[in-house]
């Protein structure tokens, strides 16, 4: 009968090593979406933007402003400057497209920035593209944008 009792007290331990393991898994299990422990860890910040190519034509060179709010604009993306070449000055920064905020979000996650330069038409205009998909022609002898 001694010998018997040892198989049960073995079932009955592991039967509680069992159970106390799931009762610590289901407290450190993740919080339901909306509730007060979910809504209090802090969001995930945006990822940096996109590595977008310069290109040239003309001895000039054209490049997204990836940071517009540190030289004084009113959005981080949407715009493309022109620099001399040889010289090195900016010769005009154009706004391609509006990003419009919403107060009660991060600016970070609202930002919009260019993704893609390509000449077209025989560089007389950028094909101008966001990150999400927009794409905007901007003419560069008059710097007039338009939607294709």
């Amino acid at each position: 009968m001694i010998a018997r009792a040892r198989p049960l007290a073995r079932a009955a331990v592991a039967g509680a090593m069992l159970a106390g393991a799931l009762a610590a898994a289901a407290c450190t299990a993740a919080p339901a979406p909306g509730t007060a422990i979910a809504e209090a860890q802090p969001a995930k910040k945006r990822g940096p933007p996109p590595p977008t190519r310069l290109v040239s034509v003309g001895g000039v060179r054209y490049e997204a402003v990836v940071w517009g709010r540190r030289r004084g604009m009113d959005q981080n993306g949407g715009y493309v400057a022109a620099t001399d070449q040889k010289t090195g000055q900016e010769l005009w920064v154009t706004k391609v497209y509006a990003t419009p905020h919403d107060p009660d979000m991060e600016d970070d996650k609202q930002d919009l920035f260019i993704a893609r330069l390509d000449l077209i038409e025989n560089g007389k205009a950028l094909r101008v593209t966001d990150e999400r998909g927009g794409r905007y022609r901007l003419d560069l002898a008059t710097r007039t944008v338009t939607r294709p």
